[in-house]
């Protein structure tokens, strides 16, 4: 049996899925167990749009330092925040974050955004575990 908070975590993903499905086409990562999609720099306002909707915090480059301990670790797990990129949050409280993290290519028109969810330390759900309901609410 699932958690509130879960339940209402997987409300988050059904909607972002819902939200983006005329938009991004998700795939899924298995190295940082999320969904996974590229889209034109062309389309940036219309995600920012999106993300802007479901997550409440966002950090660049220059504010990650800023963020709390556990969103810096979780920035740290993708190689920091580099500049032009961007990590999203969603945190109801200290159990899970909810990423998603924007990172423009090298070639200055793609973008990949990855989605996502993390326990905290205090909590035992393994990635693995967290990952496998990501693929399973996106249908990925």
């Amino acid at each position: 049996m699932k958690s509130d908070k879960l339940i209402t975590i997987e409300d988050l993903f059904r909607d972002l899925s819902e939200d983006s499905r005329e938009l991004l086409n998700w795939d899924w990562d298995s190295r940082f167990g999320a969904v996974v999609t590229s889209f034109s720099k062309e389309d940036e306002d219309a995600v920012f749009s999106l993300l802007k909707k479901h997550f409440d915090e966002e950090y660049d480059n220059n504010g990650i330092s800023e963020a709390e301990k556990d969103v810096q670790k979780l920035a740290t797990s993708f190689g920091g925040v580099r500049a032009g990129q961007k990590l999203f949050i969603r945190k109801d409280d200290d159990t899970f974050i909810v990423f998603g993290a924007y990172w423009p290519w090298g070639n200055g028109s793609t973008v990949s955004l990855r989605i996502g969810i993390k326990a905290s330390d205090n909590i035992t759900a393994t990635d693995i575990e967290l990952a496998r309901m990501v693929k399973s609410w996106f249908k990925s």
